[in-house]
Order: C-alpha cells, then structure tokens, then sequence
C-alpha cells in the first residue's frame, strides 16, 4: 500500500530512516524532534511525502519499507529510498510513478543520490536522469592549524542581531547565491523559521559589511542530536556567500575562517557543503585544509513537457 504521509508519521519514517542507516551507513539518521523541524519548514509547504507500507492480513500497517518525496515549482525535487529487502520488487518505481502526478509544472526533476548509492544512481538513470556534477561534503581535521582571519580594508565583521538582521540574512544569502548552480531563492518565512530554531545561534552567524552595507555572511550550526548520533564534536559551515561586487577581495576567506574559529570553540571537526564544479569555493576550502569525504551525484531529467519545447 501506498498513501500520502501525515505528521503523525514522523515516528515511523524516522524509525525506517534509521533503519536503513543501520544497515547501509550514509548518515541518514535523524530523530522526532528534528524531524518535526523539517516537516513544518515553510520551504517544504508543497512537498508530497509517500510512504510504502506492508500490511498484516487484517489491513493493520505492519512496516513502512520506502518513502518517496517531490516537491518544487519548475525545478521539482526528487528523494526515494527503499529498505534494501524490499528492492526490485516495483517499490521505488510505484513511488516514482505517483510523485509525478503530483508536481504538474516542473520542467525538470532534480535528485542528488549519494555516490555509494549505486542501485539508487542505476535507477535514476533507467528513468531518464542525467549526471550533472558531483556535489562534495568536506571535512576540517581538528589537527589541521587555522591561520587568523584577516579581514579586508574596508571591511568589518559583526554578528547578528536578533529582532533586526532576518531580512538582512535573507536578502544577503539570495543575492551571495544568485549565480550559483541549482540555485532558489530562499523563503523569507523559511529564515524566519530558521531563526526561531533551536539550533539557531546569532552568535554563530557573521555578517560582513561595506560602508554599512551586508555583503556576505557565514552562518554556523552545533546541532547536539548530531553529535551524539555520529559520537564526534562536529559543527558545520551552513552557508558561506559574499555578493557578487565584493568577491575576489578575500572576504570570503575572512568569513570563513571567522565561522571556523567561532566553531573550533565547542567542536573539533567543521564541516561543509559544495557543489564541485564551484570554481571559486572549491580552492579556497582546500586551502584551508578542508577535505571531500564523501560526495553525492547531482542528477537532471528534463520533463516530458520541457523536452518538447
């Protein structure tokens, strides 16, 4: 049986998420609470969540065994995840079919399996689904030395401010990103949202500014159920931006290295995000010392629709 999920579910896809993670490790546990968090993020307001389900002979739900989730405008997300008993039995194709029925507008679909998903990545492709480009977490050794930032003339670093900087955080990080690969905009709700979290630190988000303009933020996170999930002090680099007419002048660096000390403080291990073919973040966090270590593939299908035009 497949039926669309209800926030009454969370405890269930959570138990199948860690489930799975168990058996095939890539970092995909979670818990109640920060599943909560994901379920009322604005940003995901449209999504379409299935689930799989085995049923007992009385019609009671026995056991959820995949989970699909699409959402999006024009460019439509795709996630699909099925407990590895139940593969190339018809589960993830069924979910598949379904999901496209409802996101009607996307003129393409997005996925981003990770690179040790190799039946996931078969899958995708025997659906029509292209590689794109490898998109990398890297990782900060606590034994790696970190110079002092130094910032730029001209320039100054602040913190956030709350009650005052959620605009400023959400017009910064659209117009750092605009240019960027497989970028949306972000909500204004989803960083109020993300404000009102209680992994939110404003101590943790640096602002820099020119002239009394914001022109780039690092935004920082210590998120306490992940540490004691994986057994390290970790923390990551959410976001790191500067807008386009204040790159190049080693602002960047500055932020960054800013973000990685303010972390070094309670964690030993920093890590981040990047796409690979980022030509610009890519040298600066190697520089650095940060390091891939692992990686998803970034994957496209344009629709039916969109292929016709």
């Amino acid at each position: 049986m497949i039926r669309e999920m209800e926030e009454r579910d969370i405890p269930t896809l959570v138990a199948f998420y860690n489930e799975l993670d168990r058996l095939e490790p890539m970092e995909m546990s979670t818990t109640v609470e920060e599943w909560t968090r994901v379920w009322h993020n604005p940003d995901r307001a449209t999504a379409t969540r299935l689930l799989a389900l085995r049923y007992n002979e009385d019609g009671s739900e026995e056991k959820m065994v995949g989970y699909g989730l699409a959402y999006g405008g024009e460019a439509a997300w795709l996630r699909l995840h099925v407990l590895p008993a139940y593969r190339n039995q018809g589960v993830a194709s069924t979910l598949y079919e379904r999901l496209s029925r409802f996101v009607v507008d996307a003129k393409v679909w997005r996925t981003s399996p990770d690179q040790r998903a190799t039946l996931a990545v078969e899958f995708y492709q025997k659906h029509g689904f292209q590689f794109d480009r490898y998109g990398w977490e890297m990782r900060l050794a606590a034994e790696v030395a970190l110079a002092k930032p130094r910032i730029p003339a001209g320039y100054t670093i602040r913190t956030f401010v709350s009650g005052q900087d959620v605009e400023t955080y959400w017009r910064t990080v659209n117009a750092a990103f605009a240019q960027h690969h497989w970028h949306e905009d972000v909500l204004l709700a989803e960083i109020v949202y993300l404000s009102e979290g209680p992994t939110f630190n404003p101590q943790g988000v640096f602002f820099a500014s020119h002239a009394e303009e914001v022109v780039g933020v690092c935004y920082t996170v210590i998120n306490p159920a992940e540490i004691e999930r994986r057994g390290m002090r970790v923390g990551w680099i959410e976001d790191l931006g500067v807008v386009p007419a204040h790159q190049s002048k080693g602002l960047g660096r500055a932020l960054l290295l800013t973000g990685v000390q303010y972390l070094r403080q309670s964690v030993d291990v920093v890590e981040l995000g990047v796409e690979g073919k980022n030509a610009q973040a890519m040298p600066l966090y190697e520089s650095v010392g940060f390091r891939p270590y692992k990686g998803d593939i970034m994957m496209f299908k344009p629709t039916a629709d969109a292929a016709a035009h």
